[in-house]
């Protein structure tokens, strides 16, 4: 059996090489929140409509 290479794919998580320029290792919270704040940068009303509130 042959072993397979190790890619590293550090490359592909770095904040510099993402569209966003976020770290997804600095994130805290859950994945609802990373997403309604994606959201609301780009729909505003949308969220706030949905949570009643002003996105945080």
């Amino acid at each position: 059996m042959e072993t397979l290479p190790i890619i590293d794919m550090s490359a592909l998580f770095d904040r510099a090489s993402r569209w966003d320029g976020a770290s997804v290792h600095e994130f805290e919270g859950t994945y609802g929140d990373y997403l309604l704040g994606k959201v609301a940068k780009v729909f505003p009303q949308l969220v706030e409509s949905a949570l009643g509130s002003p996105a945080r």
